[in-house]
């Protein structure tokens, strides 16, 4: 859990050395039968006048978002403030969801900024409810200055240091380029917390799923990290938060979310270098500790200047000098040297070993500044400096874009996926409605029952099946964790080695980075597992749904066709799910091409089949055209596959699966004789629309599978009661 890794495994014997040492602390992951800790969360909502508008509507949005994540025995409160305080919700366990939901939908926008006030009142409830076995945070969101009551940063800070020893912690939420960072950093410093600068209004849900994934994940507080090195200097190369005799405080230990620290040691000799790392227990195990010694041989200068550098050291060594050159160019632009600035970001992006999200991110401020953003930019650098000074490794700070333990949306945000940026699905909370086990059951049942029909009565269990049910058990042991899928779906034993395998097995290399994970053809294997991921959401409607299902496609196939084929599919059975009836004939085509609207790229396929080939055109391009063409005509299902085809390419299997739902989604059983009967991969097209019409209708009495997923079934079904 702590590790020590130096520069270089050895120090000058005769002159002093400086050891560049990383400190890597990895949380272990959650055991199966480990529930987590209560949350007692008090949101304090700026309400004043220049929160109007979007703003006051998205912030509402993001609490209903919170509600709709907790538990019913988690305790919430909600304060809105501007210059009057109301308590909206006062310290009540979240049963009742749609009364919660209801009163944050009054909230409006008014007044001034009574900040402080505003905190206090959140904190004074949280503190009421504060207990040892629980996660307890005040997160409060602006969008200005303190303009109301107490405005002094220091002693704003105190109070909320105060209640951090108390046991609850502060996060603050920066919204716009108008609130105090130097305020917020500090309250949130001060507070223990995290410190977020929503620069967008796309960002504001993000942050909050951000901050609710990490408390559900929490496994420690009051984390602290001494090193000790007698004889030695020490240079923190983060900026770093001090406690009076030495140690440092570090964000929360968050199960499998790595932090780590960057120090520079200059040592005389080759005495041991020992740190400790403790933090409260929220179990109820109270504090714990772990300790980790370094001793480094003795060794000529030579010897160790011909020592290879730790890889791991140097990028991580890249990291911190990144930091602190940002920290520099915003002392330059506080001082009015703009030039400087600039310059000193420029031979930034020079330094050897930095990782993409770092070039990205630096690239950033230096067009922040260019374009004279100057509040912008020190705002990010704030929230940068705060993450990187508290060792942050799971949403903020500089977490690197590799397939490696990461939360969905860090991942999700660190991923270069085939999509369009900023595409509404990704904001958009799936639609609510009643999603019952039977439903779920033949949702599933019918992807199993499906896939057999296209193998044959005969045939061992198929690819499709034996992945979705590896899906399914992942799903089982939340969090959704990436590299744990992609375990999963691994070692998930599989009827025939795959091409998707191959690329899912090679991009288990933890270095990987998330812009080169995938294939890059528009084949149908991924649409077949993506059904499972919808099970946990059913519970809480949430938008990381979205986010799970393109980072669950990118493992193999990273294709804007692909991911488009996949987000359309789960739109299409999240709304089956939870109908009442069979919908319109046309309403599946128009759903599919609606849940997709703003993510193609642009991307031109040439389709296959001999009728369309030679004009490239994209997924729903495509799809619009062949398939009100053949409504018009009222081809069979057989016609339509002869014209476009009906193999595993998604320009042939996307239209046939929307074109029978379309025409049979009526009658299952007809569905899927239609889909495995005279069709080129039976098996694919068999489960995607076995589990469409299963989601809509139910198991039916003819779905009787195998004793393994007869077994899986049941399993499910307990999991979910």
């Amino acid at each position: 859990m702590l590790e020590l890794i130096p520069d270089r495994m050895g120090v000058c014997q005769d002159q002093t050395s400086t050891v560049d040492l990383l400190i890597r602390i990895t949380p272990p992951p959650r055991q199966a039968a480990t529930h987590r800790p209560n949350l007692n969360l008090a949101l304090a909502l700026d309400r004043s006048g220049s929160m109007g508008g979007a703003k006051m509507e998205l912030t509402r949005q993001a609490a209903a978002q919170v509600v709709n994540s907790l538990a019913p025995d988690d305790v919430l409160s909600i304060v809105a403030f501007d210059h009057e305080i109301e308590t909206v919700l006062s310290r009540t366990q979240v049963r009742y969801k749609e009364q919660l939901l209801n009163l944050i939908s009054r909230i409006e926008a008014r007044g001034n900024t009574a900040l402080f006030d505003g905190w206090q009142q959140s904190a004074s409830l949280a503190l009421a409810e504060a207990q040892p076995t629980r996660i307890n945070r005040v997160v409060l969101l602006t969008d200005g200055q303190a303009n109301e009551g107490e405005t002094n940063s220091d002693v704003i800070s105190s109070h909320v240091h105060k209640l951090a020893q108390q046991g609850v912690q502060t996060t603050t939420l920066g919204f716009g380029a108008g609130y105090n960072e130097n305020l917020l950093r500090s309250m949130a410093n001060s507070g223990q917390g995290n410190h977020f600068y929503v620069e967008t209004h796309e960002q504001l849900a993000q942050f909050f799923e951000l901050e609710m994934a990490g408390l559900m994940a929490t496994m420690g507080t009051q984390v602290r990290l001494k090193l000790e090195a007698a004889g030695a200097d020490l240079e923190w190369l983060a900026e770093v938060d001090k406690t009076p005799d030495g140690e440092v405080r570090l964000a929360d230990l968050v199960n499998e979310a790595p932090m780590s620290q960057m120090v520079r040691v200059t040592l005389a000799h080759s005495g041991p270098i020992k740190a400790t790392l403790s933090w409260h227990c929220p179990d109820g195990a109270g504090r714990k500790s772990v300790e980790s010694v370094l001793s480094l041989p003795p060794m000529s200068v030579t010897q160790r200047q011909d020592m290879p550098m730790h890889p791991e050291v140097e990028v991580e060594l890249a990291i911190a000098m990144a930091a602190r050159a940002r920290r520099e160019a915003m002392a330059s632009l506080r001082s009015g040297d703009e030039r400087k600035a600039l310059t000193i970001l420029k031979e930034a992006l020079k330094i050897p070993k930095l990782d993409k999200l770092e070039v990205d991110s630096l690239d950033d401020l230096l067009r922040t500044v260019q374009r004279g953003d100057h509040d912008s930019g020190h705002k990010k650098v704030a929230m940068h400096s705060h993450g990187h000074g508290h060792g942050h490794g799971h949403g903020h700070g500089h977490a690197r874009p590799t397939l490696s333990q990461m939360p969905t949306t860090d991942a999700f945000h660190s991923a270069s996926l085939d999509l369009r940026p900023g595409g509404a699905l990704f904001q958009t909370v799936p639609s609510a409605g009643s999603r019952l086990w039977k439903r779920i059951e033949g949702m599933l049942r019918g992807l199993f029952y499906g896939e057999r029909l296209g193998w044959g009565d005969k045939a061992p269990m198929g690819e499709a099946s034996r992945l979705t049910v590896a899906t399914a058990q992942h799903l089982m042991n939340p969090p959704f964790r990436l590299q744990r899928l992609a375990q999963d779906l691994a070692e998930a034993p599989v009827l025939r080695a795959s091409p998707s395998l191959k690329i899912l097995q090679g991009n288990l290399d933890l270095g990987k980075p998330l812009d080169r994970l995938g294939g890059t053809t528009a084949g149908c294997a991924a649409l077949r597992r993506i059904a499972p991921l919808l099970i946990p959401h059913c519970r809480r409607p949430d938008p990381s749904l979205w986010r799970e299902v393109a980072l669950a496609t990118m493992l193999t196939h990273n294709d804007n066709a692909a991911l488009v084929s996949s987000l359309g599919y789960a739109a299409l059975l999240w709304d089956l799910l939870a109908k009442e009836q069979m919908p319109d004939p046309r309403w599946f085509l128009g759903r599919f091409t609606t849940a997709v609207t703003g993510l193609e790229t642009g991307n031109k396929y040439d389709p296959q089949a001999r009728r369309f080939r030679g004009t490239p055109r994209t997924l729903c391009e495509f799809l619009e055209q062949v398939i009100p063409d053949a409504r018009a005509q009222k081809l069979t299902v057989s016609q339509v596959g002869k014209g476009w085809g009906t193999g595993p390419y998604l320009f042939e299997l996307v239209p046939t699966l929307l074109y029978i739902l379309e025409c049979h989604g009526q009658d299952p059983q007809e569905a899927l004789r239609q889909a495995t009967t005279n069709t080129l991969d039976p098996a694919s097209l068999g489960a995607v629309v076995g589990a469409a019409v299963g989601a809509l209708h139910g198991p039916q009495s003819a779905w009787q599978l195998e004793p393994d997923l007869e077994e899986f079934l049941r399993v499910a079904e307990r999991e979910w009661n």
